[in-house]
C-alpha cells in the first residue's frame, strides 16, 4: 500500500501488481477541505489467466481467480473503491486462445471475460495484447465490457477511438482516470490487428491531455493509469518501427494447430 498525505487528503493505493499511477493533486481546489479517502485497487496484465495452477502447479499460483476473493473483500469494505485494470486483458492464456480461436460462439462462452465483468471494474486501460483479438476486440468485447476501456492516445481517422478518461466524485472529490496505451502496439502489431488506430507518442499526448482535462474538468485528482514499460521513451522509440522484429518474422508460417 502507498499513502500519500497532502493538505489533509489521503490517498491510498492499493496496488496488487507493479502498477506505478501518475497522480496530480490540485492543492488550491483541496485547500482547508476536511480528511478524505481515497482508495484505489489495481491489477495489470491478467492476460486471460484464471488461474496457472494446473499448467504450472510447481510456481506461485496466478490468475483472476486468485486475486477474486480479495477484490470482492476490499470492495465490500469500501464501497468507493477505485478498481481499475491497467491492459492486456484479454489474451494470452490457453484457456481464452480457445475461446478466440476454436470455440467461437461469441464473447459470452469466454469464462474469463464472464468472471471479469461481474466484478464491475470501473475502467481498463487498452494493452497492446488486447489489439490482438481485433475486429473482434472492438465488434464484441468492447460492446459487451460492464467496464469503460481507457487509451487517449489511440485514434482513428483523428477521432479517439476509446474513452480517454472519466470523471468521477467521490466522498466529495473530483477525480479524473486518464488512460494511455502504448504507442510500442505499432511495433508488435500488424495491420489486421490496429484497424486502422495510430497510438501517438507519450511524449506527445501525455502534456496535451494533462493540459486538457486541467482546463476543461479542473479535478482535484487527476491520475494516469499507463499500460507501458517503465522507459516512456522506449515506448515512443518502438512506435517508429512500424514492422515485426526478425524474431517474430520467423514465426508467420506456424499454423495455429501447431501452437502448444
Amino acid at each position: 500500500m502507498t499513502m500519500c498525505n497532502y493538505n489533509k487528503v489521503l490517498l491510498k493505493l492499493l496496488v496488487l501488481l507493479h502498477i506505478v499511477p501518475l497522480v496530480f493533486i490540485n492543492r488550491e481546489a483541496l485547500a482547508g477541505s476536511n480528511n478524505t479517502t481515497l482508495r484505489f485497487l489495481f491489477t495489470s496484465d491478467l492476460h486471460g489467466w484464471l488461474s496457472s495452477a494446473w499448467i504450472y502447479p510447481e510456481r506461485r499460483h496466478s490468475g483472476l481467480l486468485h486475486l477474486k476473493k480479495t477484490i470482492l473483500d476490499l470492495k465490500k469494505q469500501h464501497n468507493d473503491l477505485f478498481l481499475i485494470d491497467a491492459g492486456d486483458l484479454l489474451q494470452g492464456s490457453p484457456l481464452v486462445h480457445y475461446y478466440h480461436h476454436v470455440e467461437t460462439r461469441g464473447v459470452s462462452q469466454n469464462p474469463f471475460f464472464k468472471e471479469f465483468n461481474e466484478l464491475n471494474y470501473d475502467a481498463v486501460v487498452v494493452g497492446n495484447h488486447d489489439f490482438s483479438l481485433n475486429p473482434s476486440f472492438e465488434l464484441d468485447y468492447v460492446p459487451n465490457s460492464r467496464f469503460n476501456w481507457l487509451a487517449a492516445n489511440a485514434y482513428r481517422d483523428d477521432n479517439c477511438v476509446f474513452k480517454p478518461y472519466l470523471v468521477y466524485i467521490r466522498n466529495g472529490i473530483k477525480v479524473v482516470i486518464l488512460g494511455f496505451t502504448t504507442p510500442g502496439a505499432h511495433m508488435w502489431m500488424g495491420p489486421s490487428e490496429l484497424q486502422g488506430i495510430q497510438i501517438e507518442a507519450l511524449e506527445k499526448s501525455v502534456p496535451e491531455w494533462i493540459g486538457r482535462v486541467k482546463a476543461v474538468e479542473n479535478p482535484d485528482f487527476l491520475v494516469g493509469v499507463f499500460h507501458v514499460g517503465l522507459n516512456f521513451y522506449y515506448d515512443d522509440e518502438n512506435s517508429k518501427i512500424k514492422e515485426n522484429p526478425p524474431g517474430k518474422q520467423s514465426q508467420k508460417g506456424v499454423g495455429r494447430k501447431q501452437v502448444v
